[in-house]
């Protein structure tokens, strides 16, 4: 009797020691789990955020003597202006070239003299003459008809108030990083806008 309680005892104290190792390998076996990733605190910053930095004003190049609009000897109502390498006769762009005092176009060719071009086929160019004071005024804008500016010495003046730098140049303003070429009645700019004296 004795024998078999001692056989019993035996038997439960495997027992519970077979069911705690079966509980810590259960437990050593479990994945650890993964860190939650936290994303790093901004930094403040460091001092005052300072002001952009204004971007100037790239000025306009200078005008060539063949810039500006032109009488036609044989036909005084054509509309002629020449701007930079680009011709136009009656708003048409005209093939030109241009090598000193020489200018081509219409196969034939003009000597620049004194703000006048006389060309090979007798015909004769005159450029007018303007001046600060044809440009002063108020101006309508083709683009914004409801901006009204207004050319004074050395300024533009929008309707807002805006004062924009100029400079004028016998017939042609320089303005807005662009030129614009006075015929008379219009300031034509060389973006293709348009402004009438009111």
């Amino acid at each position: 009797m004795e024998k078999k309680f001692i056989i019993m005892i035996g038997v439960i104290v495997f027992f519970v020691i077979g069911l705690i190792f079966f509980m810590l390998m259960a437990n050593t076996s479990k994945p650890n789990p993964t860190p939650e990733r936290r994303l790093p605190e901004p930094v403040p910053a460091r001092g005052p955020i300072p002001p952009p930095v204004p971007t100037p004003d790239i000025p306009a190049p200078p005008a060539s003597k063949w810039d500006g609009s032109w009488y036609e000897s044989l036909n005084p109502k054509v509309d002629i202006t020449i701007y930079g390498d680009v011709l136009k006769l009656n708003g048409n762009v005209v093939p030109v070239s241009f090598s000193g005092s020489t200018i081509r176009a219409f196969g034939f060719e003009g000597q620049f003299d004194d703000d006048v071009i006389k060309w090979t086929n007798g015909n004769i160019w005159v450029k007018k003459k303007a001046d600060g004071n044809n440009f002063y005024g108020e101006w309508s804008d083709a683009w914004n008809p409801n901006n009204n500016l207004v050319i004074s010495d050395g300024r533009i003046t929008t309707k807002s108030g805006e004062i924009i730098p100029m400079s004028i140049d016998r017939n042609v303003i320089s303005a807005f990083g662009i030129q614009g070429v006075f015929d008379g009645k219009r300031i034509i700019w060389t973006n293709n806008n348009i402004w009438t004296k009111i």
